[in-house]
């Protein structure tokens, strides 16, 4: 990163806003970690690298609180869920049971399930 210390934010590429973003979340140690969409626009060795520092955190008792479309990265990190559809949450709850509400084992289809569904599991 020190190739870039005298350069604006503006002008670094997506990634490199990215891991900024998030090392700027981090930096003061904060109870609680919120990430916004953490691994988008990196390359898959950085996400990795952004997937194991989450871990890492967890693994501290850091509660991490990230919002994410990538339900991969949602089994692979969370313990809980929580499924907001436009505006309104539809889920709170654990992976076991989302799956359960959702109809499926699959994250995906559970998602696409609940959403058509139109109710609220709170």
């Amino acid at each position: 990163m020190g190739d870039f210390l005298d350069k604006r934010a503006e002008h670094l590429s997506t990634g490199m806003k990215q891991k900024t973003n998030i090392a700027r979340a981090v930096v003061h140690q904060p109870d609680v970690v919120v990430l916004d969409e953490p691994t988008t626009g990196l390359d898959i060795m950085t996400k990795q690298n952004i997937i194991e520092f989450i871990r890492d955190l967890k693994a501290d008792n850091t509660p991490v609180v990230f919002s994410t479309h990538h339900l991969d990265e949602v089994a692979l990190l969370c313990d809980s869920v929580c499924l907001i559809d436009r505006g309104t949450s539809r889920f709170c709850g654990s992976i076991e049971a989302f799956k359960e509400v959702g109809q499926s084992g699959e994250l995906n289809d559970a998602f696409m399930n609940i959403v058509k569904q139109g109710t609220m599991h709170v």
